[in-house]
């Protein structure tokens, strides 16, 4: 039986699974909602909702002149938001992140292992987020470009915090969230505000509840000297606006908010000195001033970034587009090349090569240098689908092997998403050690390939085969020392040192196979 359908099916289910999933896909479509985060200089607005059963938020940017810009869209439900220097930072529930702003998206790896987050905050240039590890909080901080994991010394409970909030007030990072405290009757469950706070390394707050008694999730917002809630009470569809009094370390109602406040969900956010609120208006979101001395909102005015000027999607420039479009060109390839095979199979038989006169060595057919091309461009996206098998496996290794995935996850994402963020010297470092990886993985794939049948999958689509010059299959030596040349044949672009060393050497080989005294020749060409 051919290998060669088998194979091929087993390119369109490698496909498949690596290239439908999204770079960030949310487990079920959240319902619409907006989101606001800002700082001194920006504010950032987006648009959750689903479409085809698929999360999908849209963000905005104004600047400090007021002028609206389009941020870009992205897949999965948020699990927090921050205004990261000029770029709004977008953390999703897996622990990856996005940055999204004026140029293509960016996705990068979670800056924590197993770790959950659900709330973060700006701090001038650095981010502070809060998420779980099992049962235990954790504190992930990116300052400089450089990520750093702190367990949170203070009595939260996983199942007792709820809608938790992040924000920076006075030097301190105040942890926020609701939690159901006992009543007298035992008849109606009570919720109300509680927070802790980080001052000089120490984890400090009330053991007890505020006295903000809330029924919604509390949208907190800090400009550095204020720190103010919104939240609606018990029974209540209006929105209450409550801040915090540092005098007595406790939060104080203000009153009721008053001004044109849509129906369905808000958000709250701040730009500079100001406050502002966030609604939909139709199917964008709208922006109001807040006035939080008086508690009273302004006019909602609709963004107005446009959207058809920005030709950037949710996959453009991840790990999961240009993996479909690799394998969808290899599938496309071999298909090709196992049409053209089979073609010639069924014509006539194109005739022996004519026999030789004793003493005289026989014609060898070297690869034609077209060929050789073809054949490389299919090896080299071979690697790809190495690379997606183990992305496809990861869940289930993570799984089967907890051990193990936590020695390998730092490797799996950083081939999923290429090196992360971060100061010049550290991304230095990384991509160095990302393109390490990858050259290892082409030089195992071409190496084994060769040593142990004596041609690569692109090779033997092509009707080619590396031989020793002695003319038997080469040695593992032969093939290692050929494949690890490769680094210099290659260079400075598209194999000019290997281009040159075939067109002007006296026999057809590349640097790699003059040092490792080996060929390419087609298959079944008469050995000297």
């Amino acid at each position: 039986m051919s290998m060669k359908p088998l194979i091929l099916v087993l390119l369109g289910w490698l496909a498949a699974a690596a290239g439908c999933a999204p770079w960030e896909s949310a487990s079920a479509p959240a319902r619409e909602s907006v989101l606001a985060v800002g700082n001194a200089n920006n504010l950032y607005v987006a648009a959750v909702g689903a479409s085809g059963g698929t999360t999908i938020f849209k963000c905005w940017q104004r600047d400090a002149r007021g002028t609206w810009r389009y941020g870009g869209a992205g897949q999965g439900t948020p699990a927090a938001m921050v205004a990261w220097r000029e770029q709004l930072m977008v953390i999703f529930p897996s622990g990856r992140y996005g940055l999204f702003g004026f140029e293509r998206p960016q996705i990068f790896p979670s800056p924590a292992q197993a770790w959950i987050p659900v709330a973060a905050c700006e701090d001038g240039l650095a981010v502070d987020a809060l998420g779980w590890a099992g049962r235990d909080p954790w504190r992930v901080r990116c300052e400089d470009g450089k990520w750093t994991s702190h367990p949170v010394e203070a009595p939260l409970e996983r199942d007792k915090i709820l809608d938790p909030a992040m924000a920076r007030f006075l030097g301190r990072l105040y942890i926020l969230w609701r939690e159901e405290v006992p009543t007298l009757t035992g008849a109606e469950a009570e919720f109300r505000l509680r927070f802790v706070y980080l001052e000089k390394g120490k984890w400090q707050g009330p053991l007890t509840a505020s006295r903000l008694q809330i029924a919604s999730a509390p949208l907190v917002a800090s400009d550095g000297s204020t720190m103010v809630s919104i939240y609606r009470k018990p029974g209540e569809t209006a929105w209450t606006m409550g801040n915090y009094v540092s005098a007595d370390e406790d939060w104080h109602e203000v009153r009721g908010i008053t001004g044109p406040v849509p129906p369905g969900p808000v958000a709250l956010a701040r730009q500079g000195p100001e406050f502002y609120l966030v609604g939909r208006s139709d199917q964008r979101p709208a922006v109001a001033p807040l006035d939080v001395k008086e508690a009273r909102v302004g006019g909602f005015e609709p963004v107005q970034g446009d959207e058809s000027a920005a030709t950037r999607g949710s996959s453009d420039g991840t790990p999961a587009g240009w993996l479909l479009f690799s394998l969808s060109l290899l599938a496309f390839l071999v298909i090709l090349m196992t049409w053209q095979r089979a073609r010639q199979a069924a014509g006539p038989t194109s005739p022996a090569p004519p026999p030789t006169a004793a003493g005289e060595k026989p014609i060898v057919l070297y690869a034609p240098l077209a060929r050789r091309g073809v054949a490389l461009a299919i090896d080299l996206i071979v690697p790809a689908l190495l690379l997606a098998t183990g992305l496809v496996l990861t869940p289930l290794m993570q799984l089967l092997m907890p051990h193990t995935y936590q020695a390998w996850a730092p490797v799996l994402q950083g081939l999923a998403t290429g090196p992360s963020a971060g100061d010049q010297a550290a991304m230095l470092r990384e991509n160095l050690v990302f393109q390490a990886i990858l050259r290892a993985i082409v030089i195992f794939y071409f190496t084994s390939a060769e040593a142990a049948f004596g041609k690569t999958m692109g090779k033997w689509l092509m009707g080619l085969e590396v031989r020793s010059e002695t003319g038997g299959r080469p040695s593992l030596a032969q093939a290692f020392v050929r494949n690890v040349l490769r680094i210099i044949d290659e260079l400075p672009v598209f194999y000019l040192v290997g281009l040159f060393c075939i067109l002007t050497g006296p026999r057809p080989q590349r640097l790699g196979d003059r040092v490792a005294h080996t060929a390419v020749v087609v298959s079944g060409s008469p050995r000297p």
